[in-house]
């Protein structure tokens, strides 16, 4: 029954273990198991469908633990029938005789970000000779070995802690330290951590700037061309925008900065003389 479910080949660009638990839990729902017949060993199965019994096993232990299946000693893992009812059991809500007219949202909206104008992200950018984009993941080995480093000691007992742990009005204490010492001073910076505030990227900082300085009153004058999201999210508090041409230098400082309340640029390293 489970072949059908385990046809498809296999996406390998997504997660193994998590994509045999997705058909696993489908064919559970659809009932194409039997509750009063064990699962597949985890040998059998993963000859079956050729992947490592380790794998298997994994699924079984998470199914397990997000009580779809349930392990009984000497027998296997069995179906847990009462949460796979209640699961298909959801009544749907009754629907009126009279057919509801919906809400019409375009009268509510305050603004529209979908008039903003962007910038069209080509997602075949790696086919591209020169693909020149900012801030994508390198794919290259020694960057994957870093990041998996990285991701197996931050799942460590002994730093678990430190991030799963609610720091209410604190930053992670490490990552202020290594902000401080490695990051400020190649640019220049001194600071302590309490004068440090980490956000959930340069979009997320842009707008906590622009929900406390910028409104209608406010000129803002921005490089051009600049980047894009920046000079949405300052126009979408309703500042005005005011484009100031750059040169390899970058922002050319003229006397029409004088009534700028605010000013937009990009940091940058001078190259080194050869």
């Amino acid at each position: 029954m489970l072949e059908r479910y385990f046809t498809p080949a296999f996406d390998q660009s997504a997660s193994l273990q998590h994509q045999i638990q997705e058909r696993l839990i489908q064919a559970i729902l659809d009932g194409a198991l039997s509750p009063v017949d064990p699962l597949p060993s985890s040998r059998s199965f993963a000859k079956a469908i050729g992947v490592s019994r380790n794998t298997i096993s994994i699924v079984y232990e998470r199914l397990n633990q997000d009580g779809f299946i349930t392990a009984k000693a000497r027998r296997g893992y069995f179906i847990d029938e009462n949460l796979v009812r209640e699961k298909l059991n959801v009544t749907p809500p009754r629907r009126s005789q009279e057919r509801a007219v919906p809400p019409d949202f375009n009268l509510a909206y305050a603004r529209r970000y979908t008039t903003q104008p962007n910038i069209a992200k080509r997602s075949d950018w790696r086919t591209f000779p020169y693909p020149f984009v900012y801030g994508q993941v390198g794919r290259d080995e020694t960057s994957v070995a870093r990041w998996r480093d990285c991701l197996r000691r931050a799942g460590t007992s002994r730093h678990v802690g430190t991030w799963a742990d609610d720091l209410v009005d604190s930053d992670d204490p490490l990552l202020l330290e290594q902000i401080a010492r490695r990051v400020l001073p190649q640019r220049g910076f001194r600071a302590d951590p309490d004068e440090m505030l980490i956000t959930v990227g340069a979009q997320n900082a842009l707008w906590m700037v622009a929900e406390l300085f910028a409104d209608a009153s406010k000129e803002i004058h921005i490089e051009d061309p600049v980047y894009v999201d920046a000079r949405n999210i300052f126009a979408a508090h309703g500042a005005r925008i005011v484009p100031t041409p750059v040169d390899r230098k970058g922002l050319k400082p003229g006397p029409e900065l004088a009534n700028a309340d605010m000013v937009y640029v990009t940091p940058g390293i001078n190259p080194r003389p050869m």
